[in-house]
């Protein structure tokens, strides 16, 4: 899966591509792979595109990632506003289907299917994301009423052809753009279901992890923690679901205003339920930083971690980055 820029003088768009091929092989020889190249985009978001171009601009929408099982079916999945739609105006969750292995892409009767607005708010309003009244930044008591699906999720296409995905959410007011990243409840959700073609209604969503305490420390000099940590998804063949993040250790107020955090460690959810319910299985690294006795800085932060897609039964396999650092730094590149 291959994205790329349509104009490599547009500066202002460089950091999101609109132009996205699907490839795939059985050419596969001593471990290495010969591709088929292929001319035309499987999505191209540019404004020529009437297919594609509701669900501008470029810089809202999430990377598609896809997921197909054994059968040939799966999904292509993506974050984005729908903008000629009333009905699916907010950040949402949008996704096209495949029935032969990634060959042809609409298999839906209209193609491109949308979790409505209706939706996506009363399945986070159940899992308990939404509903609270806060302080916007004037002062004003609003409610979190709207659910904003964020730019990073894992898909997963179980055997009946349902659908799993793990995404970041965050609680916002629908009358306004700030996203409120650091209330309880922002963090890993898992949302399903099992016939999203023909059962609208059928969309489910479970909380996996809090991540609001993460989000309010900065790890990164440009990019938000919410958009800077991301889950990863493992299935199992007994159906165990694994998912794993990065997660930021003693978040602490450092200044009035600002937030700290003296480690990152990585934490492990599972689910024996096919996701309806989630164990918090704690921190699995547990690797504190800090000076040794020679006041020399050990570096063990834990970072963009990424499970094995499948999991045998009972253990799952994972790979992490461990940046080498000479001394502590807030801002982690």
């Amino acid at each position: 899966f291959v994205c790329v820029q349509s104009n490599e003088n547009d500066a202002e768009n460089s950091n999101h591509p609109n132009k996205f091929y699907f490839n795939r092989t059985l050419n596969i020889t001593n471990g290495y792979a010969s591709w088929d190249g292929q001319d035309t985009p499987l999505f191209d978001f540019s404004e020529e595109n009437e297919d594609f171009n509701k669900f501008l601009p470029l810089e809202t929408i999430g990377r598609p990632i896809f997921n197909i099982n054994k059968e040939g079916i799966g999904y292509f999945v993506w974050s984005a506003y729908r903008t000629e739609n009333e009905d699916t105006s907010s950040h949402s969750i949008h996704l096209m289907k495949t029935e032969d292995f990634g060959e042809s892409w609409n298999a839906f009767d209209n193609y491109i299917i949308s979790i409505s607005d209706e939706k996506l708010n009363e399945m986070f309003h159940t899992a308990g994301l939404l509903g609270s009244i806060v302080n916007d930044g004037a002062g004003n008591a609003v409610q979190l009423d709207e659910a904003f699906v964020g730019y990073n999720y894992e898909v997963f296409t179980n055997e009946m052809d349902g659908i799993h995905i793990v995404a970041v959410v965050i609680p916002k007011n629908s009358q306004s753009d700030s996203l409120y990243y650091s209330h309880d409840g922002a963090g890993y959700y898992h949302i399903f279901n099992n016939d999203p073609e023909n059962d609208q209604n059928g969309w489910f969503a479970n909380p996996i992890r809090d991540m609001s305490e993460s989000y309010k420390t900065k790890m990164h000099p440009t990019i938000p923690t919410w958009q800077y940590f991301s889950p990863d998804l493992s299935v199992g063949i007994d159906g165990k679901m694994y998912v794993v993040t990065s997660v930021a250790m003693d978040v602490t107020l450092i200044d009035g205003e600002n937030y700290g955090h003296s480690d990152t460690d990585i934490f492990l959810s599972i689910s024996n339920d096919f996701g309806s319910s989630w164990e918090d299985l704690g921190n699995i690294t547990n690797t504190p930083s800090g000076t040794n006795e020679d006041g020399e800085f050990i570096s063990q932060f834990e970072l963009h971690p990424h499970l094995s897609p499948e999991a045998n039964v009972g253990e799952c396999f994972l790979t992490f980055q461990v940046p080498a650092l000479t001394g502590y730094f807030p801002e982690i590149n």
